[in-house]
């Protein structure tokens, strides 16, 4: 006759052993999902520095560039806390899109139309994308962090 310690202690260390193998995967699968989405996060946080370094680099946006950026954007709502978004929506893209609207009165001037005082607004909003690198690179650290 079977000991009745052993028909009863049997069946909890495997149950015990099952939860333990359970809590394992969930483990694994949390900290992996982390990871996506870290590594989502990297690429889009990548595309965006290089779209800011593109225009420190050529010194101005065209309407092409300022459309590129909606399309090239449109995720980090999705992926990034709302400080970071509001930062991206809020003040990049505007500062994209008056570069882009200065850059298209420079190359189609008005008549009456002083470009040398837009060329210089041009520049100075230019420039100042370097300094927005800094600022992107603040911003972006609390979502760019890997904890398990």
């Amino acid at each position: 006759m079977p000991d009745p310690n052993w028909t009863v202690l049997g069946p909890l260390i495997i149950a015990a052993l099952v939860a333990y193998i359970a809590w394992q995967q969930w483990r694994t699968a949390k900290n992996r999902l982390k990871f996506d989405l870290f590594k989502k996060r990297f690429n889009a946080y990548q595309h965006l520095y290089n779209l800011v370094q593109e225009i420190c680099q050529k010194g101005k946006a065209t309407n092409d560039d300022y459309v590129r950026w909606r399309v090239e954007t449109r995720d980090i709502k999705w992926l990034f806390s709302a400080p970071f978004s509001k930062y991206v929506y809020n003040e990049l893209l505007p500062a994209v899109r008056q570069l882009s609207h200065i850059h298209t009165m420079i190359k189609n001037p008005a008549p009456d139309q002083d470009t040398d005082a837009l060329i210089q607004k041009e520049v100075e909003l230019a420039s100042s994308f370097d300094d927005k690198l800094s600022v992107l690179d603040k911003k972006v650290s609390r979502d760019l962090k890997l904890k398990h």
